[in-house]
């Protein structure tokens, strides 16, 4: 059963980006050139997967969006045990989790507004590094309802943000 989910969700997944993960500028400057009878002045895309794989940024970039998904993960999973090693009930732990989601949303949106606006090469730190500081508040404030919620939200907050942020990182190391 657990196989047949993946390769559906896997399956819908790639059909959805097979249809519409393209950029249409590109597609009508190639058949524009084609139809003059000369090549491209540009082609579209930007590297290989070979240059990619060869480049130390894109690597380091690659890296650190594996730490974060693998760290996030494992916290998102075992945060209701965590929470309750801190002297809270499994109840307010159990809350406390959907305080998560409210920061990985609040963190998506957050990010988006900032990259729509203004340029900044702040925003990867901050997104990879909130989490981190989530952590921190997390373990020094043990057994404070509040205090854990405030960490929980910056673990979302920094989780939901690195969306908008790995876009950023990939667009400055490519130029």
């Amino acid at each position: 059963a657990y196989a047949g989910l993946g390769i559906g969700w896997g399956g819908m997944g790639f059909l959805l980006v097979l249809l519409f993960f393209h950029d249409p500028r590109s597609r009508r400057s190639i058949a524009n050139a084609r139809s003059e009878g000369e090549p491209p002045a540009e082609l579209p895309g930007g590297l290989t997967l070979r240059e990619a794989v060869r480049d130390p940024r894109m690597l380091r970039i690659a890296l650190a969006i594996f730490l974060q998904c693998t760290i996030g993960a494992a916290v998102a999973v075992h945060l209701v045990p965590l929470l309750g090693t801190t002297g809270l009930s499994r109840g307010e732990a159990a809350g406390l989790a959907g305080m998560l989601g409210v920061g990985a949303f609040a963190g998506k949106l957050a990010s988006g507004w900032l990259v729509d606006r203004f340029t900044l090469g702040i925003l990867p730190f901050a997104a990879f590094a909130m989490p981190g500081l989530g952590y921190l508040v997390l373990l020094l404030g043990a057994g404070s309802l509040a205090i854990s919620s405030l960490a929980i939200f910056l673990v979302g907050l920094g989780g939901g943000a690195t969306l908008q942020s790995d876009e950023i990182s990939l667009t400055a190391a490519l130029s």
